[in-house]
């Protein structure tokens, strides 16, 4: 079976000045580096006994999401709102 490579010509650092990615999660740059490098976390980060704070962004994960919503063309109108549903949760939860 052929591999398909969806993400093999799309150019992050690009795609995120062309779709402020980073702005609408409000992700500084300077302070996050590399757009396509992993974040390094402590072994318990994402341990919170009260689940108040969220896990930090993932720009490339963000960018790649963002990126399979646009190129997905649809005419059902449950999967636009479904997509719709997932990004604004996406946006919540990172907003918090």
């Amino acid at each position: 079976m052929a591999k398909i490579h969806l993400f093999e010509n799309l150019d992050y650092e690009t795609y995120n000045k062309e779709n402020k990615i980073s702005d609408l999660f409000k992700i500084d740059l300077k302070q996050y580096g590399e757009i396509d490098s992993k974040q390094i976390r402590s072994t318990f980060y994402s341990v919170d006994p009260n689940n108040k704070d969220p896990f930090t962004a993932e720009l490339d994960d963000l960018i790649r999401l963002h990126y399979l919503v646009k190129k997905k063309k649809s005419n059902n109108s449950f999967r636009v709102w479904y997509w719709s549903f997932i990004l604004s949760f996406i946006s919540c939860a990172l907003s918090k």
